[in-house]
């Protein structure tokens, strides 16, 4: 029995001066881990930057180093509701309604009411505190791309997405994405026929981001002059 113990003796011993070596060296425990941990850091990271910055359409895994000019005004809470809904477009449609928002909205503004127009040469959206608090994540994003399209048509309408609004940082907007519904643009001087279409694309977006049944149903059975689904307020269109 005692023969056994003293050759069992140097392997525990062993073992232990090990593990005391391991756990005062923090560095050779965690070494192992640290590619694994710096990974989902940076997965993270990137998440966050494409959600905060929208800086990056084409490679969000590329590191960030322009900061996007579509700016978020309003309370936390309205901001925060904001992002996660173009993160719905993003996700889902990145080379869709995504893409849309950020060539032909600059700022998205709380307010009490719901509609896009022209500021100073600068293309605005404003979105109502009962438009974000009434409606969910996907919905909203609907209601962006409708805002969006409305910034798309009245850039190509009056030509400035050909030199009146240029991006930040650039000499004007990637003509590739001039006309993202066609070669043919067609002018609406028709308020209603203006808002079909922008309900039209509305609709759609609802189907390729994977809205529930409902919200889809709401849009199919609107009233062709019930503008309700995307304004709300004392809002005006601009056709």
């Amino acid at each position: 029995m005692k023969k056994w113990i003293f050759l069992v003796l140097p392997f525990l011993l062993l073992g232990f001066a090990v593990f005391y070596y391991v756990n005062r060296n923090p560095d050779i425990s965690e070494s192992r881990y640290s590619n694994k941990r710096e990974f989902k850091a940076d997965n993270k990271l990137n998440e966050n930057q494409i959600i905060d910055d929208f800086s990056s359409i084409d490679n969000p895994k590329q590191e960030q180093t322009v900061s996007f000019a579509l700016d978020i005004k309003g309370t936390e809470d309205f901001k925060s509701k904001i992002k996660e809904s173009l993160r719905v477009l993003w996700l889902y449609d990145k080379e869709g309604s995504f893409r849309l928002v950020r060539r032909y909205v600059f700022e998205i503004r709380e307010s009490n009411r719901t509609m896009f127009y022209w500021d100073n040469e600068k293309p605005i959206a404003e979105v109502s505190k009962e438009m974000v608090d009434n409606n969910s994540k996907t919905y909203l994003a609907s209601v962006l791309a409708h805002l969006g399209w409305h910034g798309y048509y009245l850039s190509v309408k009056k030509g400035k997405n050909k030199k009146d609004v240029p991006l930040p940082g650039k000499e004007n907007i990637d003509k590739s994405f001039a006309m993202p519904f066609g070669t043919d643009f067609k002018k609406l001087d028709d308020l209603y026929k203006v808002e079909e279409e922008a309900f039209k694309y509305q609709l759609s977006v609802l189907t390729k981001i994977n809205a529930p049944q409902n919200e889809q149903r709401a849009l199919k059975n609107r009233d062709y002059k019930d503008f309700s689904p995307a304004h709300d307020g004392n809002y005006f269109i601009q056709f």
